[in-house]
């Protein structure tokens, strides 16, 4: 069963904060950033909720791209990479049969009743050594080769056809900065961390528009470069050639958000 943990009292202190900030006529000068109160007392901002402003689009924009990176990156690496990849998909798997979790002094345990009959099988046992490191913890890493690494190998194998992908790194820092919650990534979906600033409710309209479509041309330059690499792999270029054409088809295609 799962143990209960103390209430963190330092919480309270980041609440009294929140509190306070949300207070203050300027948390960070109206010259930097424009009034956040302003726009929600916009009579259009109360029909649509913030949920709809789109910081989850570049999270599932980072899920496609490093989807598309690991999958050119098997492809470039091999046999042998794409069975380390298995490997560790099922020791991981066996590992959260019975999963210990702690915070601070407090211990929390999920376990599934026939972990131990799982666990102590000789062959699973060689897996979770394998992901151990020697100081006896997990190694969560499926690769020790990080994304500009593995970028590296899938240029040294398919040259140009991987050259789309580099341009898409560039959703990686601000999709991690939003996928955790900062004030970097609570701030830049709103647009207010470059200029030109937002400060009306259509200026954010017009920001979101040209942003989704910059995630857009972003992710769809990972999966075309997916595409090309798959392409040759099976010796097809006209599929390579076809996707060529959407992707310069969509780039041509007026940007409204201006």
């Amino acid at each position: 069963m799962a143990k209960g943990g103390k209430r963190n009292q330092g919480a309270n202190g980041a609440v009294y904060f929140l509190a306070d900030a949300a207070g203050r006529k300027r948390v960070i000068g109206r010259d930097i950033f424009p009034d956040v109160r302003d726009v929600l007392r916009c009579k259009r901002m109360k029909c649509k909720p913030l949920s709809n402003i789109h910081r989850g689009d570049y999270v599932i924009a980072r899920v496609v791209y490093e989807t598309s990176v690991n999958a050119c990156f098997i492809l470039a690496a091999g046999d042998e990479m794409a069975e380390r990849a298995w490997r560790h998909l099922k020791q991981k798997s066996i590992r959260d049969l019975d999963r210990d979790f702690y915070i601070a002094d407090e211990k929390m345990n999920l376990k599934w009743s026939g972990a131990d009959e799982v666990l102590n099988d000789p062959e699973n046992q060689q897996l979770l050594q394998e992901f151990t490191s020697r100081k006896g913890h997990e190694i969560t890493a499926w690769t020790d080769e990080n994304v500009p690494d593995r970028l590296k190998a899938i240029h040294a194998k398919y040259g140009k056809a991987s050259r789309n992908l580099y341009w898409a790194l560039l959703l990686y820092r601000h999709a991690s900065e939003i996928a955790h919650g900062t004030l970097f990534g609570v701030l830049f979906s709103w647009g207010a961390t470059e200029p030109p600033r937002p400060r009306t409710v259509e200026d954010i309209r017009k920001f979101r528009e040209s942003n989704l479509r910059h995630i857009m041309m972003l992710t769809g330059s990972a999966l075309n470069s997916l595409i090309e690499i798959v392409a040759v792999e099976l010796g097809h270029p006209d599929l390579a050639e076809n996707s060529k054409a959407m992707d310069k088809e969509y780039r041509h295609t007026p940007d409204r958000g201006h």
